[in-house]
């Protein structure tokens, strides 16, 4: 039990926000699609990162432990077809025995600017699928629809995990 809290302490709440805690999904504006208004390094971009933050945080579970939940929330400028790939996600998750890590709140919005109207495209249920690469990795993968040059793609997602330990490129504590 010792061993336990400890870690609760070894290891605290993360939080990583690259802007600030007032950010909304769903919340898009015409001046979103104007480049000129982000600092861009490279001109040459493809895709511009307009928003992106992960927070974890720990709940008990039934095992008597704890289990982290993560959210991941990204929002992207789509510059140019090259960019096209950023609108393909793909979610890790780990499975041992009849444990397996939960993915849920998954939202993903494509928004495209149209004579200064802002139309929009939902990811909808049908368009998530499961890759399982072996037996302990499930793969959520989804693509965003109605991507074109220009567009804005949205998406958030929340993963509830028993393994603590388990690390991998999204994890909290890789």
């Amino acid at each position: 039990f010792l061993s336990s809290l400890l870690a609760l302490f070894i290891f605290p709440m993360h939080s990583l926000q690259a802007q600030d805690a007032d950010y909304k999904f769903g919340n898009v504006s015409a001046k979103d699609f104007d480049v000129s208004a982000y600092s861009i390094v490279d001109d040459n971009a493809s895709a511009v990162t307009l928003y992106e933050a992960g927070k974890t945080h720990f709940i008990g579970n039934k095992r008597s432990w704890f289990s982290y939940v993560f959210t991941c929330t990204r929002k992207i400028k789509i510059r140019d077809k090259r960019a096209f790939d950023a609108a393909t996600v793909e979610i890790e998750l780990y499975k041992k025995d009849d444990d397996e890590e939960q993915l849920s709140d998954l939202k993903a919005v494509t928004y495209n600017l149209n004579n200064g109207a802002i139309s929009t495209s939902k990811l909808g249920k049908d368009g998530v699928f499961s890759e399982r690469p072996d037996k302990n990795h499930i793969i959520k993968k989804f693509t965003l629809p109605g991507v074109q040059e220009g567009s804005i793609i949205e998406y958030t997602y929340t993963i509830t995990s028993g393994f603590v330990f388990v690390t991998n490129e999204r994890s909290p504590f890789a």
